[in-house]
């Protein structure tokens, strides 16, 4: 995306699982939250994050299974975080500082982590709508 001011909305595996999990297209809902043009990010990480899920089986696995394969045909920028540390987590959280963008998450604990540090995130209320935590900048 040149050109044109947009942000970076970098998901994790909870985010990229809730769509299958719920029923729901959450991802059709962001420029509802969003008011510029907006680039979905997926950091390598995390694909690696759900291909381990995705080995384990169950039910967890097949949803696993079902974003990734999501991943693969959408629209989304596939990419390594470029930054150092340990777990998934981190590297999410200091990718988005390092990036100035957003984080899409349904985990409480890295919500609060990235609140902390001033970043913005998007998240599922009530699993039917989305909500946007934090001013993007």
């Amino acid at each position: 995306m040149d050109g044109e001011s947009y942000v970076k909305v970098v998901v994790d595996s909870n985010f990229l699982i809730a769509p299958f999990l719920l029923g729901k297209d959450i991802f059709s809902e962001l420029s509802q939250v969003i008011d510029r043009r907006y680039e979905v990010v997926v950091l390598d990480c995390v694909l690696d994050e759900l291909r381990r899920l995705a080995e384990k089986g169950g039910r967890k696995g097949k949803l696993a299974e079902a974003a990734l394969a999501f991943v693969e045909k959408g629209r989304f920028r596939v990419c390594p975080p470029g930054v150092e540390g340990e777990g998934v987590d981190d590297l999410i959280l200091k990718y988005a500082s390092k990036e100035r963008c957003i984080v899409a998450t349904n985990d409480a604990v890295l919500r609060k982590r990235l609140r902390q540090i001033g970043v913005p995130v998007i998240y599922l209320r009530q699993k039917n709508r989305l909500i946007l935590d934090g001013e993007i900048l």
